[in-house]
Formats: structure tokens, sequence, C-alpha cells
């Protein structure tokens, strides 16, 4: 009955929307829901069934019981993925395979014992993806934050590279139907754009791409003037409903956009003294409050201008501005990922 599934169906939306919306935690991953503030859910998969095909079932939970819960500690057999460089960290340790005979990672953890989080099955999330025949086209557009979103997703799928190799490389193709035809999948992108200047002008990401879904995140590239930001968005918002009113989109019986929220990074990540490298952060802190406290503390940056053009303490007034904005426009093709909550209290650098 999938197939039979439009864009425009609340359940399907919130399923495909709620089901690739991926960040990896730890060894399992974030489902995070749509504008109307649900969250899809699916059951657990017993730790003895890593591998295993399992059914979806449908359970919902509400974004702010998500978010109340905390980062603990799990020691797994093998990280989900390997690339050959491993991004920024602030504690913890390489993705490496070869060094070590398990990995110790952390997962996020929601009180309510309903909202659980299931292992990454790549069958399960193209079975999603197939549900719809016509989505043919995936694409990321952001910062260099959403990139990393990008590799995850692909280094899922098997893709072995780094940062330089996405432009060289161009689309990678994941869910093929006929492993020996890459064009039976599904062709996924990433572009650079952290102001989201490029969305729908001539030449620009979508008419040029033309995918089904866009996942994107204007970044956090702080815009200390409320008015000039009120105005970026209010552009953005018009772009989107430009590229849902497309031919593109309406012969693909409506397309789906995902808003990814902003996440600050963390000052004093790696403080150099001479040649040695410290570290002030050794785990997850799952108090937010002490995590905005200390990311809107200026003394701990290493010169003014760095803690004025990130504006990392602003992101959490910045994505409620978006949020309002999107609220106001109800526009129904779009899903939020809210990554804050979560990403705040993981000091985790570049990641």
């Amino acid at each position: 009955h999938h197939n039979n599934m439009k864009w425009g169906s609340t359940k399907f939306i919130r399923r495909l929307g709620a089901t690739f919306a991926v960040l990896l935690l730890g060894g399992h991953i974030w489902q995070l829901g749509s504008n109307n503030s649900v969250l899809h859910h699916q059951q657990q998969v017993p730790a003895t069934t890593e591998r295993a095909s399992y059914s979806l079932k449908h359970l919902f939970c509400t974004r702010s019981q998500i978010r109340n819960g905390s980062w603990q500690s799990v020691r797994i057999r093998k990280p989900p993925y390997t690339l050959p460089s491993d991004s920024e960290r602030c504690y913890g340790q390489l993705l490496n395979a070869s060094l070590y005979p398990y990995w110790d990672t952390y997962e996020w953890i929601p009180k309510e014992s309903f909202c659980v989080f299931p292992k990454w099955n790549t069958t399960e999330f193209c079975k999603v993806l197939h549900a719809r025949p016509n989505l043919t086209k995936i694409l990321f557009v952001g910062d260099s934050i959403m990139r990393e979103q990008y590799m995850a997703l692909v280094g899922l799928f098997g893709w072995y590279g780094n940062k330089h190799y996405i432009f060289s490389e161009g689309d990678y193709t994941i869910c093929k139907t006929n492993h020996t035809d890459s064009s039976s999948g599904i062709h996924v992108r990433y572009q650079r754009d952290y102001m989201l200047d490029n969305l729908t002008i001539e030449g620009g990401w979508l008419p040029t791409f033309n995918p089904q879904l866009v996942i994107l995140n204007r970044g956090i590239h702080y815009d200390s003037n409320r008015t000039n930001f009120d105005n970026e968005i209010s552009k953005k918002i018009a772009d989107l409903q430009r590229w849902h009113n497309s031919s593109a989109c309406s012969t693909h019986n409506h397309c789906l956009a995902i808003w990814k929220t902003s996440v600050p990074g963390h000052p004093r990540c790696y403080i150099k003294k001479g040649r040695k490298i410290t570290k002030d952060y050794l785990t997850p802190n799952n108090n937010i409050t002490a995590m905005e406290n200390l990311v809107a503390d200026s003394s701990l940056y290493k010169d003014t201008e760095t803690y004025k053009k990130w504006g990392w303490w602003a992101q959490k007034q910045q994505n409620e501005v978006v949020l309002k904005k999107f609220r106001k426009s109800s526009l129904p093709f779009l899903q939020i990922m809210d990554s804050y909550h979560f990403q705040i209290a993981r000091p985790d650098g570049h990641r």
C-alpha cells in the first residue's frame, strides 16, 4: 500500500521525514519529527539482532518528551562506519576500528520509556525511501556541519572518503535496487552554501539538481541585525515555496524539505600549551543550562572576534525565530529536525 501514498499524506510525511532525518547518536540514529511537534518512533531492536531486518512499528512522542533525556555511555562492537580521517572532536577515541577491539561512545536516552531509538538498519531505511517510487534525488545543502551529516549518511552505505572527495566525486548513489546499475538507486548530493543564497536563483542548487527531498540548514553564521535575519529567513521560506510550486515538484506529487536547527560550537575545545594540546571536555554534559552558560561566556574564547563572528551563544534565540516564522508560514511540505537540545550537550568540536 505504500506505493499509493502521496508526499502530501500526513502519515507518509511523518514516516519519511522522521526516518530520513538521521544523525548518529553513538551506535543509534536520530529520527526527529515534523513541524507539528511529532517524533516518529520505531521500536528498539534487541542488541542480538543488530543486522536483522525488523518491521516498522509506529509510535509517536513529542519533541519535548525527546528533549527530556540524557547522553549515556555505551560500548559497542565497532563504529557504524569508518572514514580515512576522523573529524575533530573534543574527547573520545578515533574511529579507527583496527586500533580498538570495541568502541566507546554515547547514545541519547529519553526518560520516557516508549521513546527509544533503533539501531541503524540499511534495508529498512531504503524501504521507506523506496515507498515513493519517484524519489530519485536527495540534496543536502548548508554549512560544514551539514556536510558532516551527508558524510555520515553515505558512510553508512559504504562511502569511504573525506571532505575533499565530495566535490570531485559528485553524487553518491544509495539504496540501489540493481547493484550493477547506479541509475537504479537514489542519488545523494551535498552543496556548500552556508547562507542558502543559491537555492532557487538561475543555476541554483534546487533547479539544477531537481531533488524531490532537500535537507538544509542556514548554518551558525551569526547576524546581529534582527531585521536582516528576519528578512533573510522570510526569503528562504519564499525560496522553498517557489521550489515546491515548480513543475519539477508537481510532477512528483510534491517535494519534501527538512530544516535542521542550528547548533553551537563550544569554546576551548582544544587548548594549545606549547607543544601539548589539552582538552577541556572529557564527556558530554547533560546540564543544558550549564552548557548554554559556558557557550555564552566570552572570556572562554581566544579572542573577541571569534566570539562575535560565530555567535554560538545566540543560536538558541535564532532557532526560535526561524521556527516561529515556519509555524506562521504553515508550509505542509516542511519537516523540522530539532538538533539544538541534543548537540549543545556534546562538545564534539567540528561534528
